[in-house]
């Protein structure tokens, strides 16, 4: 019983290949303002640059328009798969919502130029494709830069 519990615990330590396909610094297009952040292993993001971003830290130009509220990304990501990721967003509404993207492509297609196509599924409890998002949830590109 021991050893099955070691093994468990172990287990669930180790990084799955879905979490290492969204490890990595990206370039990302399709929101308002085009950034590149690094995914850490422990699930934060990192601002490496903002094109339009004159403050620091991650977040200071919208990314997700839901409604009438303005969503950020946050400094936290997550996955369940090798093909969604999913971005915590923190919004103008004092509302965190979860930004799920499914990437389309294989991960061969990450850091090849133009990136992976990706799309933005939902935004919060919003379903995409919707009028209610913005940008369009097929607008969004992703490119591994490390």
């Amino acid at each position: 019983m021991k050893e099955l519990l070691a093994l468990l615990v172990l287990a669930s330590c180790t990084s799955t290949p879905s979490e290492e396909r969204f490890v990595g610094t990206w370039k990302i297009t399709g929101s308002a303002h085009p950034l590149e952040a690094v995914f850490d292993e422990e699930g934060r993001i990192h601002l490496v640059e903002d094109q339009f971003c004159f403050n620091t830290g991650l977040g200071c130009s919208d990314n997700v328009r839901v409604g009438n509220a303005f969503c950020r990304f946050a400094d936290t990501w997550q996955t369940s798969d090798e093909t969604t990721l999913v971005i915590d967003a923190t919004c103008s509404d004092n509302v965190q919502r979860p930004l799920v993207f499914e990437f389309l492509d294989e991960r061969t297609q990450n850091a090849q130029p133009g990136g992976t196509a990706v799309v933005l599924r939902r935004a919060g409890q919003v379903e995409a494709p919707s009028p209610e998002i913005s940008p369009a949830y097929y607008d969004w590109q992703f490119q591994r830069v490390q």
